[in-house]
């Protein structure tokens, strides 16, 4: 009888299964980062990065906290030198879906040196996540996953979802960058575990996609605050705020009741 093919996820996924496919997810970044470089590459480097850190949060009371934030750490390290790529081009992306960037020539000019610049140096970022990523590698043979049933796989997801309905009481209350940004994280981490746990696709909604929407326009908010450009940048951050305000009016509706 022909054994099943080692991508098939079991119905009850245990440890052995996450370390399996945790490591089989750094090989296919690692192969990854050595390719050509390009915004998509960085988009599902990023991506698969997310993923990664997403299962070592699933499991980081089973594993233990010294383990997962060196595992995590080395990640996020990881994931950081993609930044300015990443961030470039949101900016000019951002911009364009404004569908305004001919109201703002210098801030869209200024937007695709920017992108020029990051293209430039994508090279040498992509080969310091080669590295990262190899020593990630390296080391995650270690990680104590083997040792973790399906049972417990399933309380640690339960644990993520309270860690993200804790997130998003936060960010009702006090709709700061910091704290939506804290809840767009501990949603997509328990998306992922979900997929892993539940061996189906990242499941994705109209949540997902306004958390992302709106970390988009605080991201350019922020760079044009911090460009100071007297003529455009203040026109640029209102158009933004509103922006971001029918965004949150869909994330944090208000119901009115009639008086009785």
């Amino acid at each position: 009888m022909k054994s099943a093919p080692a991508t098939t996820k079991p119905d009850k996924p245990d440890g052995s299964d996450l370390r399996r496919t945790f490591r089989q997810e750094l090989r296919r970044l690692c192969r990854l980062a050595k390719q050509s470089p390009g915004h998509k590459k960085v988009h599902t480097l990023r991506k698969g990065i997310v993923q990664l850190r997403s299962w070592l949060r699933l499991v980081r009371t089973e594993i233990g906290e010294a383990e997962f934030h060196r595992h995590n750490r080395r990640l996020r390290q990881a994931a950081r030198q993609l930044a300015p790529a990443r961030d470039a081009r949101v900016w000019k992306d951002t911009l364009e879906k404004l569908g305004t960037p001919a109201r703002f020539p210098q801030t869209a000019a200024r937007l695709k040196r920017q992108v020029k610049r990051t293209r430039q140096t994508l090279p040498g970022a992509l080969r310091r996540v080669s590295k990262r990523l190899r020593e990630e590698l390296a080391k995650s043979d270690r990680l104590p996953f083997k040792k973790i049933t399906h049972a417990q796989l399933v309380l640690a997801l339960e644990r993520l979802h309270r860690e993200t309905e804790a997130a998003r009481a936060a960010a009702g209350a006090d709709r700061s960058n910091q704290n939506l940004h804290a809840w767009r994280k501990r949603l997509k981490n328990e998306l992922q575990a979900l997929a892993f746990v539940a061996g189906m696709k990242t499941p994705s909604g109209a949540i997902t996609q306004l958390l992302g929407e709106d970390h988009d326009l605080a991201l350019l908010a922020e760079a044009a605050n911090a460009w100071r450009d007297p003529r455009e940048s203040p026109r640029l951050c209102r158009q933004i705020a509103a922006r971001r305000a029918r965004l949150q009016a869909q994330l944090f509706p208000q119901v009115t009741r009639r008086p009785r």
